[in-house]
């Protein structure tokens, strides 16, 4: 396994705007093949000051792999997410559940969208598939800072997340 940092510094004649760092991390390849994950139980999706479900279909993953260059297949072919990889169905991509939280941060705070986080920390847990449904719960504001997760029907919960406002 092989972790990897990357930061990069966006800024312009008014200084820094924007410093995006993130860790990936690199398995070793899968040599055999692996027996897709069984789904477990559905429970009720957990309560919270506020929340939104989502159910995220093959055509949104695809057209988001399109748009961000991603090639990774485990979102957008099933036969490798199954056979290969060992997952039970297509993987929601990481940042489009980090663009929901903050776009439903965004909602709750009102102002018409108008609303921008100063900083944003947030951590894939565990993988969310499409065709089942799962939720953001988002608490209230404390100290300018929201805390969010995002829980899957059957209790995983698939991010965690930490909304800064100025």
């Amino acid at each position: 396994m092989v972790v990897v940092g990357v930061e990069k510094e966006y800024d312009n004649g008014e200084g820094v705007a924007l410093i995006d760092r993130r860790n990936w991390i690199f398995r070793p390849e899968i040599t055999e093949p692996q027996a897709p994950a069984a789904r477990p139980p559905v429970i009720p999706l957990p309560e919270g000051s506020h929340t939104r479900d989502f159910t995220q279909t093959p055509v949104t993953l695809f057209r988001f792999s399109a748009l961000t260059f991603n090639a990774h297949k485990i979102h957008y072919n099933r036969a490798w997410c199954r056979e290969v990889e060992g997952h039970r169905d297509l993987v929601v991509h990481g940042p489009l559940n980090l663009l929901n939280i903050v776009n439903f941060w965004r909602d709750i705070r009102g102002g018409n969208g108008n609303a921008y986080p100063k900083k944003i920390k947030y951590r894939a847990t565990h993988p969310l598939y499409a065709g089942e449904r799962y939720r953001i719960v988002m608490g209230d504001e404390k100290d300018k800072i929201t805390e969010a997760e995002i829980v899957d029907s059957y209790g995983k919960v698939g991010m965690v997340g930490q909304i800064e406002s100025f």
